[in-house]
């Protein structure tokens, strides 16, 4: 019997191919978009429900942490939920600090124009 040299499909994630410890880092344009769907998610919400928004994802981002020691699909998708997090918690700090009652991205402080625009759709 003889077996050929080369595979043409592993059937292994290529993430498997980093060095074991390797983080998983999100491009400038996957942090900037999932930046803006948080903003586009709340959107007209009140403070007390982006404050429950915040304190829901920080109890997930630690559960997902828990997960991410055993399993890749938790560890990749743990940089994300930490962009979301982060975005979800200065948005209810920008609130408290202006004293907004509901959020509106264009009276945002930190927002400039073109974070108001979709990063993958801007180029179209």
């Amino acid at each position: 019997m003889e077996l050929p040299t080369t595979l043409a499909y592993t059937g292994l994630p290529i993430r498997w191919l980093d060095p074991q410890g390797t983080p998983t880092v999100l491009g400038a344009d996957s942090v900037a978009f999932y930046r803006w769907w948080v903003r586009k998610e709340a959107t007209g919400l009140e403070l007390e429900l982006i404050a429950h928004e915040a304190r829901e994802l920080l109890e997930k981002q630690r559960e997902v942490a828990g997960r991410a020691l055993d399993d890749y699909d938790a560890e990749s998708y743990l940089p994300i939920l930490d962009v979301k997090l982060g975005e979800w918690q200065r948005i209810e700090l920008v609130m408290r600090g202006i004293g907004a009652r509901r959020y509106r991205p264009e009276e945002d402080p930190d927002v400039g124009e073109d974070d108001l625009k979709d990063p993958f759709a801007r180029g179209q």
